[in-house]
């Protein structure tokens, strides 16, 4: 049974190197978010608005648990 090849691989990591900057993207914009609401600014959108995006947020985090963690088993390691 042979491993993946280089262009899987570097696919994969191309595509890792893309969702880290989706993520810092995203972490930069909260920040800014929760900059205004310490200053008391209003945050635009409602409760449940912000409540959907939390929810979409914690099962996008699980999904790159899950990922990780199938990646460090094709690898030999323990979950990252």
């Amino acid at each position: 049974m042979s491993g993946a090849g280089p262009q899987t691989l570097s696919l994969l990591w191309r595509l890792s190197r893309d969702e880290a900057e989706t993520l810092r993207a995203r972490i930069a914009l909260v920040e800014r978010a929760v900059m205004r609401a310490i200053g008391g600014e209003p945050v635009p959108g409602g409760e449940a608005a912000w409540a959907e995006v939390l929810a979409d947020a914690e099962r996008a985090a699980e999904a790159a648990r899950e990922r990780t963690a199938r990646l460090a088993a094709l690898l030999g390691r323990g979950a990252a």
